[in-house]
């Protein structure tokens, strides 16, 4: 029997997302400003993000940054070599916004992560400090419509997750969860093959993922949501969760 918190998820509205995918119908709004935030109170918390990952990394031992991570592959090293690369491509980025000008992300370089990996973990906590604090400066200057921000903050939630394997629940409030749970739905969106998907987050956003159809409903926190569709993570607090694709 469906509570009467589960029925007024159930009926409310799907917002109407304008950068539809191949497979998409509506969704949450693409850009999380429609949720009250501006590119202000996203760098904001970017900033404390960055600032609680580089208080956790500060204190690793050459074994601690050796281990391996939920990234196959990856140790921990190659966790901050892949964010400090992100950072300073970013960076690229916002100068192009800035100016006008078209962007095109690089192309991964796995040996260049492999060799920037191989780094000292003094070096990695060096590198994570001084990257994040350039594309600090440089995100000051964009203009509202841009998706830096949220890219990055998406970035470094989710690799603070990945560098515990045994990890099981994201560290963040219901309002980041909200943002970032909204940013990974757009960007699945763009993505073929996923199931017909109505998404209702405890918090209130509802999305609509995949073809028309009869639609499986998948609840329950942001948070949780979002691990799910980003990691394949299915906590107990998921109610409904199926397997789907996770494109990067």
């Amino acid at each position: 029997m469906q509570s009467n918190g589960d029925r007024d998820r159930i009926n409310r509205a799907p917002v109407a997302l304008g950068e539809g995918g191949v497979d998409s119908v509506t969704h949450m709004p693409s850009d999380p400003r429609a949720d009250g935030a501006s590119n202000d109170a996203i760098i904001a918390a970017v900033r404390d993000q960055t600032h609680l990952l580089l208080g956790r990394t500060i204190a690793f031992t050459a074994d601690e940054w050796a281990a391996p991570t939920r990234l196959p592959g990856w140790t921990r090293s190659h966790v901050a070599a892949h964010l400090v690369q992100g950072a300073l491509s970013l960076v690229t980025r916002c100068l192009a916004e800035e100016a006008g000008e078209p962007w095109v992300e690089p192309p991964p370089d796995p040996h260049a992560l492999d060799v920037d990996a191989l780094a000292d973990g003094l070096s990695l906590q060096i590198a994570l400090d001084t990257s994040a604090g350039e594309l600090d400066v440089a995100m000051a200057g964009l203009p509202e419509w841009s998706r830096v921000p949220i890219s990055r903050l998406y970035e470094i939630v989710m690799h603070a997750f990945d560098l515990d394997p045994t990890a099981e629940h994201l560290n963040v409030d219901e309002t980041i969860a909200t943002w970032l749970l909204t940013f990974r739905i757009d960007r699945l969106s763009r993505f073929p093959g996923l199931p017909s998907l109505l998404l209702m987050a405890d918090e209130g956003p509802t999305a609509e993922l995949g073809p028309d159809g009869d639609r499986v409903a998948v609840m329950g926190p942001a948070a949780d949501l979002l691990l799910w569709l980003a990691r394949g993570i299915v906590t107990g607090a998921v109610a409904g969760a199926v397997e789907i694709p996770h494109p990067h």
